[in-house]
């Protein structure tokens, strides 16, 4: 599970252990192996203990898959975000820790990772704008300019597949986010689609194309 690159998070790792969570919490002590029943699978009612509780503070059920340290161990068990369940440890170890700074830093990264996405898709978006208009003049330059029977393999996509061009511009330029969304998911049809249709640009008509 991924952790913020902050002192807090790694104190609480290093300070607790998952045994000590699973003590307070499910009131479960290793055997003589270090195993306890898993608390996260079949109702925590198994025949053989699964769970391997480490000296080094981590767990790892052979059962089910999961691992990790004491906040990974209150996560799965209290369905909450890494905030939340380094806070409940926090709170129930007494660790006097304070918290609040870890939380805003967690905040900060998922605004700037929301900030990335979107002008990562806001240049994604400018770029299709682009090659669909170039996509849609081809198709024009084509139909001046060439006998239906003259066409070839890219052209007859550009022409035969005019309307569902201008349709993906016309969606792109609006800023319909939903609508936006079904052409994101589909781009890499969309993109060969398009790659196809511009490399016969480079035909005797390239100056009209330039001139429209």
């Amino acid at each position: 599970m991924r952790y913020l690159n902050n002192d807090i998070f790694s104190t609480v790792r290093e300070t607790v252990t998952a045994a000590q969570t699973a003590e307070l919490y499910n009131g479960l002590t290793p055997n003589h192996n270090g195993f306890i029943k898993c608390p996260f699978h079949a109702g925590g009612d198994e025949n053989t203990p699964s769970l391997k509780l480490y000296e080094n503070g981590s767990f790892h059920c052979f059962g089910c898959g999961v691992s990790g340290s004491c906040i990974d161990y209150v996560m799965l068990l209290f369905h909450e975000t890494v905030l939340e369940a380094t806070e409940q440890i926090n709170s129930d170890f007494n660790l006097g820790l304070e918290i609040s700074n870890a939380a805003e830093s967690e905040k900060v990264i998922h605004r700037r990772e929301i900030i990335n996405l979107k002008d990562a898709f806001n240049s994604w978006r400018d770029e299709m704008l682009r090659d669909l208009c170039l996509v849609i003049r081809v198709s024009n330059i084509v139909c001046r300019h060439k006998k239906l029977e003259e066409f070839t393999e890219e052209e007859v996509c550009a022409v035969k597949y005019r309307e569902i061009y201008e349709m993906w511009y016309e969606t792109l330029s609006s800023k319909e986010n939903e609508q936006e969304l079904e052409i994101f998911r589909k781009r890499k049809v969309i993109e060969q689609w398009i790659a196809m249709v511009l490399s016969s640009t480079k035909t005797k008509f390239t100056q009209d194309f330039n001139a429209i």
